[in-house]
């Protein structure tokens, strides 16, 4: 490798992981329940029509 450091591997994958697990952030119960009700409003909607 090109790499003079000798723990660089280590640390670019300790920096992914700290990165990784700050992307998994959940969506809000309010937001998943908002999302339902329309998605049940829309399906009763288009077979009542």
């Amino acid at each position: 490798m090109s790499c003079c450091i000798p723990n660089y591997r280590n640390d670019v994958h300790e920096k992914e992981k700290e990165i990784n697990q700050k992307g998994h952030e959940k969506v809000p119960l309010l937001f998943k329940v908002t999302g339902l009700m329309i998605s049940i409003g829309g399906v009763i909607t288009f077979y009542l029509l």
